[in-house]
């Protein structure tokens, strides 16, 4: 209980939000625009995963973490909608503005061997048709080995 209260207590007492300010989504905005780039394709925004640092400057320690990612990645996209750019991301950024998600997606299945990652793949391409119409997604079928899996996958 001690840890718990002093946890909650830590993050009310910050008066300000972590620093947004990023020299790396400057530098690429500005490139997006003197390019004029018009579709952008995301990997790996993975917003979920926890970090303890207390020194980094987008966001406090473990506890608000996962808040500061998931906020300023969908900043980062509501920036590129702005822009009227067309982009793509592997999680539920919708939201955001994101224009496409992955369907039947599972990069660990890729590893099994070919004709059972196939059956799967489709399986859930279908599966996700209940939750998007297809447009609103992208597919991978991966033509060489991908996570292993040897030469059956």
């Amino acid at each position: 209980i001690h840890t718990h209260t002093h946890t909650y207590t830590h993050i009310h007492t910050h008066t300000h939000t972590p620093n947004r300010e990023d020299k790396i989504n400057d530098i690429f905005l500005t490139w997006v625009q003197q390019a004029n780039i018009t579709m952008f394709e995301t990997d790996g925004p993975f917003g979920g995963t926890p970090c303890s640092s207390h020194n980094h400057t987008h966001h406090w320690d473990l506890e608000d973490s996962i808040y500061w990612q998931n906020r300023l990645q969908g900043e980062f996209f509501m920036k590129l909608k702005d822009y009227n750019i067309f982009f793509n991301a592997p999680d539920w950024y919708f939201h955001y503005g994101t224009n496409k998600i992955g369907m039947g997606y599972d990069e660990d299945q890729y590893s099994l061997p070919r004709w059972q990652d196939l059956t799967i793949s489709r399986q859930g391409m279908y599966d996700d048709t209940f939750h998007f119409i297809p447009t609103q997604g992208w597919m991978q079928v991966p033509l060489v080995d991908y996570h292993g899996g040897g030469a059956a996958a």
